[in-house]
């Protein structure tokens, strides 16, 4: 999958979790979470540099 794809899934997952976070009143947990989840996000795309990455079976 490529880097849009990645952040649309991303963006559809995280953004129920951190409106329930932020209503509760939970703003730091929110906000580090959308932090740690877009840090670690790119690094799923480093497997479109390697050809043999994928196993197809």
């Amino acid at each position: 999958m490529y880097r849009h794809g990645h952040l649309g899934i991303t963006l559809l997952i995280l953004a129920p979790i951190s409106y329930a976070l932020v209503q509760n009143g939970q703003f730091v947990i929110a906000g580090l979470l959308v932090f740690g989840v877009f840090i670690i996000e790119p690094l799923l795309d480093i497997t479109i540099e390697y050809p043999d990455s994928h196993t197809v079976v």
